[in-house]
């Protein structure tokens, strides 16, 4: 049995949304634009791909469409489930892998960690065990499962960011100082994990001297992050579930209560950053959720992102033609 299956670790994200629902609109507020930052040359092109957990999917769909169709990009920033997807595909993993990835569960099992209720048991004796040494940083579990099982998927030659064919970046919240950094250099796996942790759940990651989680704390569609890294076109990939009217009587669970909360604090959070893109492409996501282990759920949510991509084609390929003729008439 899936450990998606419990209540953990949406019982561990339903503590951290209250801080999502209370501080992510205002770091999201503090973003200032970018757009007068352009790169030397022709126009470039950005593609963001957002946090969501399982329904990250979607980008798998977005990515196929968009390849088929010879668009190409100058940059991809990721955060969270956007960072490991846009990464290992930044990498040359092709997309039938990570779709398998997602599919047989392989990513979910190596991701979460077992035992939770133990370890939160274990909580109170932490002063005790740590006594007489340095206490580590909090969190239930580390990512060293995560990391082994993401540099397999990864050859040796693309290890670094600085080495991908094509340019990227993982977004993460740097702890130590409040602010969300990107990482466009380095150990890209490391970044991957830094840009998914979850806060309480995982212990922080460390890089150089200071302590990193997941990005989706201060920007869940790191559209901003593109902006500041030169591009002059960006496509947003939102994987938001739609907030629909509910029955009261659902409210009675508190998984669900989790899951409604989450999502609307991220919904609210979001709409600031997705304005920065030109394009927003936002898949329709019925029933999929952040922790999802569900195949046919899974495999909607890959549907969805290819469905969403080919509606948004005509808008993409008509604003693309534009900059470019834009550009051209600029340097004649």
């Amino acid at each position: 049995m899936s450990f998606f299956r419990f209540a953990g670790p949406e019982t561990i994200l339903l503590a951290v949304c209250f801080f999502l629902s209370i501080g992510c609109p205002v770091l999201a507020q503090e973003v200032h634009s970018q757009k007068d930052v352009q790169f030397v040359g022709r126009p470039r092109i950005a593609l963001v791909l957002g946090g969501g957990g399982s329904r990250g999917a979607a980008h798998i769909g977005v990515l196929r469409v968009l390849e088929e169709e010879g668009i190409r990009f100058d940059l991809v920033v990721g955060n969270s489930i956007g960072a490991i997807i846009g990464g290992l595909y930044c990498a040359g993993t092709p997309l039938t892998e990570i779709e398998a990835i997602m599919k047989d569960q392989t990513l979910s099992e190596v991701y979460l960690p077992r035992f939770i209720w133990a370890r939160i048991l274990f909580i109170p004796l932490r002063p005790l065990v740590y006594a007489f040494r340095e206490t580590p940083c909090a969190g239930l579990a580390s990512g060293k499962k995560m990391h082994k099982f993401l540099e397999k998927q990864i050859p040796e030659n693309k290890r670094l960011i600085e080495k991908l064919d094509i340019p990227f970046e993982a977004v993460a919240l740097n702890l130590n100082d409040g602010t969300v950094r990107s990482f466009d250099h380095g150990d890209l796996v490391q970044s991957m994990i830094a840009s998914s942790t979850i806060p309480g759940l995982f212990k922080p990651v460390k890089i150089d001297s200071e302590y990193y989680v997941d990005g989706g704390i201060g920007a869940n569609v790191p559209t901003f992050k593109a902006r500041q890294s030169g591009a002059d076109f960006i496509i947003a990939v939102s994987a938001d579930n739609k907030l629909t009217h509910i029955q009261s009587s659902k409210l009675s669970s508190y998984k669900f209560l989790g899951r409604r909360i989450l999502d609307a604090a991220f919904v609210a959070m979001d709409k600031r950053l997705r304005e920065e893109a030109n394009i927003v492409i936002a898949p329709r996501l019925i029933g999929a959720t952040m922790m999802d282990d569900d195949l046919e759920r899974i495999e909607d949510s890959i549907s969805a992102g290819e469905v969403a991509a080919r509606a948004a084609l005509p808008e993409i390929k008509d604003a693309l033609a534009r900059l470019e003729a834009s550009h051209h008439d600029k340097e004649h």
